[in-house]
């Protein structure tokens, strides 16, 4: 990882190198995460960034993720990250937005996962006399079930 201190306030990211602190959990550098850009250097953004590691190959400006809200360059040809200043925390913020939103899928799936499975269990603790066994051990795993799911 390459820092650009008093200038542009970028970083750059080897290949799977911002992998490794795009999440919130993950430890990164003190002074990365505010690192601003110097007023008096102009960067000019419609101009196409070249790859810092392999010269002459332009990098690709694309979105980091399907959440459509931070803009990083990629080059093509190493798999290296160029991120501009307060970027990286842009990235960190939505890759952790992207992980609430999927855990919370996650949860909503498991309910109606146990909900079904508990509905199941009722039907077939009926097709079953209700002093056997089996049908015992069924009404304990649609309680221990429906636990589950509230």
């Amino acid at each position: 990882m390459d820092v650009c201190v008093g200038g542009c306030g970028g970083i750059w990211f080897d290949a799977f190198e911002l992998k490794k602190v795009d999440e919130t959990n993950e430890p990164v550098a003190d002074g990365l995460l505010g690192l601003t850009q110097n007023q008096d250097v102009k960067i000019d953004t419609t101009k196409k960034l070249f790859c810092p590691k392999c010269s002459e190959m332009a990098m690709m400006r694309h979105f980091y993720s399907a959440r459509r809200r931070t803009m990083v360059d990629e080059c093509p040809n190493c798999g290296g990250f160029w991120l501009d200043a307060g970027e990286l925390s842009d990235v960190r913020e939505e890759t952790q937005d992207a992980k609430r939103a999927l855990d919370s899928k996650k949860a909503n799936l498991n309910k109606l996962i146990l909900a079904a499975l508990a509905r199941e269990l009722t039907v077939w603790e009926q097709e079953i006399q209700p002093e056997t066994r089996v049908a015992q051990t069924l009404k304990n795993m649609k309680s221990a079930v429906q636990q589950l799911a509230s």
